[in-house]
C-alpha cells in the first residue's frame, strides 16, 4: 500500500479515507502466519521473483489451457484471461469452483468442462 507510484506501470492515487479502508481489509483477511492458501497452493515452487499476475503462474495456465476450444476459438488472447466473471459467474463473491462455470451468455454450467 506504501509504494503504489508504480502499479504495474500506472501510479494509484487513493483518497486517504480509502487508503484506510482498503488497508483495514488487507490486514482484517491476510493469512495468519503458516496459514495455507489456495493462492499459496498455486505459488509453490515458483521462482524467487515470481510473476505479478495469477493469469501468468504455471498452475493457472495449466488450468486454462482448454478455454479456447472450450469456447470454440482458434486462440486466446491473454488479456482476456482477466474477465474472470464472464466464465467464472460466482467471482465477484470469490468462488471459482468448476462445477459452476457458465461460458457465454447462457444459463446453464459448462458440463462437458475437462
Amino acid at each position: 500500500m506504501a509504494s503504489l507510484e508504480d502499479h504495474f506501470g500506472s501510479k494509484v492515487e487513493l483518497s486517504a479515507a480509502n487508503s484506510t479502508h482498503i488497508l483495514a481489509y488487507l490486514e482484517k483477511y491476510a493469512l495468519a502466519e503458516g496459514q495455507q492458501s489456495v493462492m499459496g497452493q498455486l505459488a509453490k515452487g515458483l521462482p524467487d521473483t515470481p510473476p505479478l499476475r495469477i493469469t501468468e503462474l504455471p498452475a493457472f495456465k495449466l488450468m486454462h489451457s482448454d478455454t479456447a476450444e472450450l469456447l470454440a476459438i482458434k486462440a486466446m488472447d491473454e488479456d482476456s484471461l482477466g474477465a474472470c466473471a464472464s466464465c467464472h459467474r460466482a467471482a465477484a463473491s470469490h468462488i471459482f469452483d468448476k462445477a459452476l462455470l457458465q461460458v457465454g451468455t447462457g444459463d446453464g454450467p459448462l458440463s462437458d468442462y475437462k
